[in-house]
């Protein structure tokens, strides 16, 4: 074998390569969040939206959840549409704005161990994330 032979077919393996990583890698979601965190009636939500636009606009759904019965608060859940800025940040939402619902605050969440949980959603598809268990009162 001399080396024409062996640069044609290295670019072959690597034309296939990236032909079967393409193939097999799905693409990358518009919106994936890092962390979701909840403090004194404030959610942290790191992420990072991913458009080539000003804004990417998507559907949301969030929640307070009971961390042991996976139950949701009623009060404490909610739903709404967002036009999302591209780039990373930390978002620091109230309580009662991140789940749509004047009536979720920090003093109308009972005592307990909860988790907050979202759910973004555009065209045919979605992400989800749940944040870790956080204590209210003992």
């Amino acid at each position: 074998m001399n080396y024409v032979e062996t640069g044609i077919g290295a670019v072959g393996v690597g034309l296939f390569l990236a032909t079967a990583a393409g193939v097999v890698l799905p693409a990358p979601k518009p919106i994936v969040v890092h962390s979701l965190r909840y403090v004194d009636g404030i959610v942290y939500q790191d992420r990072t939206v991913t458009t080539p636009e000003d804004r990417f606009f998507a559907f949301w759904a969030a929640a307070v959840i009971d961390a042991e019965t996976g139950a949701p608060l009623r009060h404490c859940a909610g739903d709404g549409a967002w036009p999302y800025k591209p780039g990373r940040i930390t978002a620091e939402i109230e309580i009662s704005e991140w789940v749509g619902s004047a009536e979720c605050t920090a003093d109308s969440i009972p005592p307990g161990s909860y988790r907050l949980v979202a759910t973004w959603s555009w065209g045919n598809d979605s992400t989800s994330f749940e944040g870790p268990a956080f204590t209210i009162g003992d």
